[in-house]
Order: C-alpha cells, then sequence, then structure tokens
C-alpha cells in the first residue's frame, strides 16, 4: 500500500507504508484455524451432484 500526495506543482509522490503483520497480534497467534474450518459451512466438503470430476 502506497501513501499518495498530490502536490501543488502538479508532481505526485508515492510513499510505502509500513503495513502491520496481523499474525503479529496474539489473539492471532492463539487462533484455532482446525476448529474453524470445521465449524464454517462454506469450506466443508459438498456431494457431488451432476458430472463433476473428482480427484482420487
Amino acid at each position: 500500500m502506497n501513501k499518495i500526495e498530490n502536490r501543488s506543482d502538479g508532481s505526485i509522490v508515492y510513499q510505502p507504508v509500513k503495513q502491520q503483520n496481523i499474525f503479529d497480534n496474539p489473539d492471532w497467534l492463539k487462533y484455532d484455524y482446525q476448529k474453524d474450518l470445521m465449524m464454517d459451512p462454506e469450506v466443508q466438503p459438498l456431494d457431488p451432484v451432476g458430472k463433476e470430476q473428482l480427484e482420487e
């Protein structure tokens, strides 16, 4: 992500903005990814309903 500055002389200055790593947060370090995967219905396996090709 960049900070953009328009100057009065018509020039544009792009400055990089340091972003915080969300995984440095203690709450994320204790987060249970496996539990979330098991509880989230959007990432559960689906049963095929047509002519889907499944990897075996």
